[in-house]
């Protein structure tokens, strides 16, 4: 199974997809909506779509830590259409992604 780790040890593993959700309309019980991030380099994701529930996902996989790591190196979010299941969870990453630049700031 391909983790954060591993993407990270070699270069030639990028660019590297995790898929947070691959359902339609609706999440279920194994699948969330729409959401992939893309890890370009070591300190470089863009997010392609980004259903609600995409942070809780990222927690999951990723675990706070390197989820915060993965937040901070965010370079962009592209939504592919303006349905709220490509959409919902934006406002959260991006109140996450200022909880966590202010908490380093102080």
């Amino acid at each position: 199974m391909l983790t954060l780790e591993s993407a990270e040890e070699d270069d030639d593993q990028y660019p590297t997809v995790f898929f947070l959700g691959t359902a339609s309309a609706s999440p279920s019980l194994h699948r969330n909506v729409s959401s992939y991030l893309v890890q370009l380099a070591r300190t470089s994701f863009v997010m392609v779509d980004c259903g609600e529930g995409t942070y809780g996902q990222m927690r999951v996989l990723f675990g706070p830590d390197k989820c915060d790591r993965v937040l901070a190196n965010l370079n962009a979010v592209f939504i592919t259409h303006a349905h709220m299941d490509h959409m919902n969870g934006l406002n959260s990453i991006i109140l996450r992604r200022k909880e966590l630049f202010d908490k380093n700031s102080e």
